[in-house]
């Protein structure tokens, strides 16, 4: 075996060791044998197949899990999942699912959308922690479902929020921020305020505004319908408008909302939910002025 050869295989080895629970151990690659890297790599590829590669018992239990998430939301008949396009990840008890799905819109048309899904599996069970339809999320609950450190660091998250992490039922959920919404004064703030705190440090900014009654002021820069019909108007956050906070409507609003335009200041009052890829979320919203 030339240099080249064997520095690529340490090279390898190394990437891969930090990857796995052999990074507990120290190696020293440089005075090992042929013999003892290929040991190495053994007890390595052990660990991957164990803890990082997904079984098709687990692949179709994550698949499963996922078509019924948006069947649910969107109606069975009303989606048309790939093919063959399926790409897993798996992480000791978390998985991904990435694929694509031709979604039925309210108007009749029908376009391709990138769903991309987390999973984690608890007590036997698999519950969805996130799913995000193009640029919507659907599903968030990775705050309260994902309690692997190893995991919560690879999505960029540094620590978990104080929680009670018992399972609350989505209707019961749903009727405590109501209540707090409704016995709260609304905190006001500008869209671009609200944005930049998120961005700034997500978890400080989900403490002091998620679940609370906002009322925020911003620029116009898109009113539209999600793919279910839901209205929305996206308000300014930056000069380009490439960040925004996302104002979430009854479907009894939309003639309200066909009066507004583009770049004519608004305040908007509802509840403050959760950051995007690019956005900030507000749901049950009104126009205030």
């Amino acid at each position: 075996m030339n240099n080249v050869s064997k520095y690529l295989i340490w090279g390898f080895l190394l990437v891969l060791t930090l990857s796995t629970v052999c990074y507990a151990k120290e190696y020293d690659f440089s005075n090992m044998t042929v013999k003892e890297l290929e040991e190495v790599k053994g007890e390595i590829d052990k660990e991957i197949n164990s803890n990082h590669t997904p079984s098709s018992d687990e692949k179709t239990a994550i698949r499963d899990i996922l078509a019924e998430a948006v069947e649910k939301e969107y109606g069975e008949d009303n989606v048309s999942w790939a093919w063959l396009n399926y790409n897993y990840t798996k992480d000791w008890n978390f998985y991904t699912l990435s694929t694509h799905a031709d979604i039925k819109k309210s108007d009749g048309g029908k376009a391709k959308y990138d769903i991309y899904c987390e999973v984690v599996k608890d007590d036997g069970k698999y519950k969805t922690a996130y799913i995000k339809i193009g640029n919507e999320e659907l599903i968030n609950k990775r705050s309260s479902r994902i309690k692997d450190e190893r995991v919560l660091r690879s999505l960029g998250i540094k620590e978990k929020k104080d929680s009670d992490d018992r399972e609350i039922d989505e209707d019961e959920s749903k009727e405590v921020e109501k209540e707090s919404s409704e016995s709260d004064d609304a905190i006001i703030i500008s869209a671009t305020d609200l944005y930049n705190q998120f961005d700034n440090n997500s978890i400080a900014a989900e403490k002091a505004y998620k679940g609370k009654t906002v009322q925020v002021s911003g620029s116009v820069n898109t009113v539209d319908e999600s793919i279910w019909g839901t209205p929305y108007v996206r308000l300014d956050a930056d000069e380009f408008g490439l960040s925004t906070v996302t104002c979430y409507f009854s479907k009894d609003d939309k003639s309200t909302l066909e009066s507004l335009n583009k770049g004519e200041v608004i305040t908007v009052r509802g509840t403050c939910g959760d950051m995007g890829f690019s956005d900030v979320s507000v749901d049950e919203c009104s126009i205030v002025k």
